[in-house]
């Protein structure tokens, strides 16, 4: 007879630590995925990266020789994505690059964004979801965010210094861009 009140309690509990334990899983993933991502990229180190050839691609005209090419932001982007799917992980991706002077304060207006001693900035998103259904109310549509900071330390060709895809919800408010 008490098995019988316990039961209920047991099971949702222990599906409840399942739940749990995906959820912190996914979360250390993506922190994992973000943190070698923006390492990569700070080094200039993007190794096989194999994108799609219409992604991340430039317009024509902006190059001299007239031929688009993929930029150091796309470069980024895809290799965030091609992390994401290796780790199971179906997220989205935004980075930044900025500047910084010689005092360590943010430069804005810098023209050359990928140049040894700037900044990158990694963010990445998933939403979470429930394996189970015993969490559902508190874990489905709940956004997991990371975001890396690294310093740049081999220079790339110049190109945007920014590129984000549409945000969860538009919003990318745990993306700052810090000092």
């Amino acid at each position: 007879m008490e098995f019988a009140l316990v039961l209920p309690l047991l099971v949702v509990l222990l599906l409840g630590s399942v739940d749990m334990g995906f959820y912190l899983n996914d979360a250390t993933k993506l922190r994992s995925t973000v943190r070698e991502t923006a390492r990569r990229a700070a080094v200039g180190g993007y190794g096989n990266t194999l994108c799609p050839s219409a992604y991340g691609r430039s317009e024509a005209s902006d190059y001299p020789s007239g031929l688009p090419r993929a930029t150091e932001t796309s470069k980024v982007v895809c290799l965030m994505k091609l992390f994401a799917f290796e780790s199971g992980l179906n997220g989205r991706v935004a980075t930044r690059v900025v500047s910084f002077n010689g005092e360590g304060l943010v430069n804005s207006g810098s023209d050359k964004p990928w140049d040894s001693g700037n900044a990158i900035v990694v963010c990445a998103q998933i939403e979470s979801r429930s394996r189970t259904g015993i969490l559902a109310p508190v874990l489905n549509d709940r956004i997991i965010q990371s975001s890396v900071t690294m310093r740049i330390q081999k220079s790339q060709i110049d190109g945007p210094g920014e590129s984000a895809e549409v945000a969860f919800r538009g919003d990318w408010s745990g993306c700052e861009v810090t000092a």
